[in-house]
């Protein structure tokens, strides 16, 4: 009999995309599958599609909570799986046919504990991609695999678009009440599997949306990530010391991203990204096949140094 999938479905006011990902799950190909979708406090229609689903397909369980925000939906629907893998999907994306199937494939075929498909951007005007993958999949050691995260070439950290061995959910949660939820948890689960699988097939599309979270405006809740981010310093090379400038990478990736949404009025809070992508930038950077504007970002804040850069108007 087939390994029983769990597919987690954080819910929220989402009534407009809702049934394009249902509809997307549930025709999954593969059919051993526990589908829990949470209703995280929704106040629009989308628990009354969530009850004409569940009435359709007994695979569908709904859960009802008061909102608490993208993680502690997540976290419910931890604490309710029963599969032996799981795997997430946002409401407002949806996946391939044969997205479950793909993923569990090469869990099997190379005795892997974690795979990863590709995705998709997908835009209201967007038609999907009839490309070949150049090759079908591949099986990486866990140290490749986290420096192809961290490098995010073949994949990102996101909690969506890959499957996961669920009992290495068995001491792990997503941090409630915080964005970038999926920065200190992704690789903490990369570090417990034996190996990463890889699916070059684009089965997971993954919508843009105004208003989205990531696509609002800055505010300080952005600046959740900047501890993550240490953290990740001190966890990754301590364990996988080789992955050190890949580390160093994906932090001033990520920390030039945060200060380009920062106002130029927001001196104090510039002053600190900018004192933090000195601490973390190095040499090494440009050893790594990091992304082009990662290189030459870091290229020019070596050359400012401390002093100029904390001074320089970077618009």
């Amino acid at each position: 009999m087939a390994d029983l999938v769990s597919i987690i479905v954080p819910v929220y006011n989402v009534a407009q995309y809702l049934e394009r990902c249902l509809d997307s799950i549930v025709k999954q190909s593969y059919l051993e599958l526990e589908i829990i979708v949470v209703n995280d406090g929704s106040t629009d229609d989308s628990g009354m599609i969530l009850e004409k689903y569940r009435v359709l397909d007994q695979r569908i369980i709904v859960l009802e909570k008061e909102n608490g925000g993208l993680s502690s939906a997540r976290n419910s629907g931890l604490d309710y799986m029963t599969g032996k893998y799981v795997t997430f999907v946002d409401s407002d994306d949806f996946i391939a046919i044969n997205y479950v199937k793909n993923l569990v494939d090469v869990t099997k075929k190379y005795d892997c504990e974690v795979a990863v498909s590709q995705l998709q951007y997908w835009y209201d005007n967007s038609k999907e991609s009839k490309e070949v993958p150049p090759r079908s999949d591949e099986c990486l050691s866990v140290s490749d695999g986290i420096k192809e995260m961290l490098l995010q070439k073949k994949f990102d950290n996101s909690a969506w678009g890959k499957i996961y061995k669920a009992e290495f959910f068995n001491n792990i949660r997503y941090p409630v009440g915080k964005l970038y939820e999926d920065t200190p948890v992704t690789y903490k689960l990369f570090m417990k599997s034996n190996s990463i699988g890889i699916v070059y097939s684009k089965d997971y599309f993954y919508y843009q949306r105004t208003g989205s979270i990531t696509n609002t405006k800055f505010n300080n809740k952005k600046l959740d990530i900047l501890p993550f981010l240490d953290e990740m310093y001190i966890v990754i090379p301590k364990e996988y010391p080789e992955l050190i400038n890949a580390t160093r990478s994906k932090i001033v990736s990520s920390l030039f991203g945060l200060l380009k949404q920062v106002p130029q009025s927001e001196t104090e809070i510039r002053n600190d990204i900018k004192k933090r992508i000195i601490k973390y930038n190095s040499m090494g950077i440009l050893k790594e096949r990091a992304r082009l504007k990662v290189k030459v970002a870091s290229i020019v804040s070596l050359a400012l140094g401390s002093t100029l850069w904390n001074q320089h108007n970077d618009n």
